[in-house]
């Protein structure tokens, strides 16, 4: 397996949207490779530390309960995973009689690279691979407004898919991003940050529910 694939982040999520504008979340997040490594440290943490850990990571959503449990540390393959559920404030916006939200609840920061004058190569030292799927729940007089068409990136420096499945009263996002390790030469930088700028662009795209 490339670094890409061994390194993985696999998040399987359903979320509430209710009329107040919370986020009701229940979530399992999974990670492998590189990614467990870094998980490592949540383990040597009490129950309290832990669950702050995950807020301060998350500083933007505004919880109003967090609950960490179920860890499951498997030392021999590299792996860790652990239930997330949370509600958190003001996810949503209420736009008249509608209410619109951001489609990719779990979000790292923004990326910033600014030098289209580089002259040494790019350097990517961590290839991961990001697989979200997330079951959005809405309140029971509102519907999914139509418009949300499914993107696919192809680069050198790796991928990016995203789609929106309707199921019944529901929809399911589906994300898949993954960034290859390697060296790229400096008169790649723009190519670079386009990807980049672009996936995170997509990740922000906002979800549209109208009053029935």
């Amino acid at each position: 397996k490339s670094y890409a694939e061994n390194n993985r982040e696999v998040l399987r999520i359903k979320a509430n949207i209710l009329a107040d504008n919370t986020l009701d979340v229940s979530s399992n997040f999974y990670f492998s490779g590189g990614l467990y490594d870094m998980s490592l440290p949540l383990l040597a943490l009490s129950p309290k530390e832990q669950k702050d850990a995950i807020k301060n990571r998350y500083e933007y959503l505004q919880f109003s309960e967090v609950d960490l449990k179920n860890i499951n540390n498997n030392r021999n393959e590299a792996k860790i995973d652990f239930d997330f559920n949370f509600k958190a404030n003001n996810y949503s916006k209420s736009l008249g009689s509608d209410i619109y939200f951001r489609a990719i609840p779990f979000l790292d920061a923004d990326f910033h690279l600014e030098s289209a004058d580089r002259k040494l190569p790019i350097e990517v030292p961590f290839g991961f691979t990001d697989d979200y799927e997330i079951e959005y729940s809405i309140p029971e007089n509102y519907k999914f407004a139509d418009g949300l068409s499914p993107v696919k990136i192809e680069s050198e420096f790796g991928s990016f898919s995203m789609e929106f499945i309707p199921q019944d009263k529901k929809l399911l996002v589906k994300r898949k991003f993954m960034l290859k390790k390697g060296t790229f030469s400096a008169d790649k930088i723009s190519d670079y940050i386009n990807f980049r700028k672009k996936t995170n662009k997509i990740d922000h795209t906002k979800i549209l529910i109208t009053k029935l």
